[in-house]
């Protein structure tokens, strides 16, 4: 499915608010944007907390360096949340700890070395691995996308069979404010 331009979803908005949109009215215009940003960021949580994932995730690999503890994330631009971790030459799936207990349990990351890591920790944008993997590997992060604020020219970072949800949600939200 495709996803709809935001404006277009402002419009409805506004056409449901017995509002005139082809009347220019800036103020009213911002109000809608932000009403469908927290609409979209709402739609988003509902769906995690539902562990719904399918419209609000994405997949890449990572490659691991030789003897080096951690992975560097400020590639993925829009990462948010891991899902899942794993890594797939030796049929592996990496456990996900809290940074506290990756430090408790490894200290020293780089005095453990092993083919592949049994756990990871993320901190600071980075994805510490235990032990240290002593070769090049690839890993496969499953994660929850960040959902970025939108602008009227902006798409939707959902398919639009979610735009009667935001367009509903957004006039509560107006309504609310109103």
């Amino acid at each position: 499915m495709a996803k709809t331009v935001i404006s277009t979803l402002a419009t409805r908005t506004k056409r449901r608010l017995d509002y005139n949109p082809s009347e220019s009215d800036t103020d009213l215009d911002n109000l809608v944007i932000d009403a469908i940003n927290d609409v979209l960021k709402l739609i988003k949580q509902g769906l995690f907390d539902a562990h719904l994932f399918k419209d609000i995730s994405a997949s890449t690999t990572l490659s691991t360096t030789a003897s080096q503890a951690y992975v560097d994330l400020s590639s993925v631009t829009d990462f948010d949340e891991i899902i899942k971790l794993s890594e797939r030459t030796n049929d592996k799936p990496i456990e996900i700890i809290s940074y506290m207990e990756f430090v408790a349990r490894y200290p020293d990351p780089t005095s453990n070395s092993s083919s592949a890591p049994d756990r990871a920790a993320l901190w600071n944008n980075r994805l510490y691995l235990g032990p240290t993997p002593s070769a090049i590997l690839t890993l496969y992060l499953d994660y929850i996308k960040l959902i970025t604020d939108v602008i009227s020219t902006s798409s939707s970072p959902f398919e639009s069979k979610y735009d009667p949800l935001v367009v509903a949600w957004a006039i509560e939200v107006l309504r609310e404010w109103l």
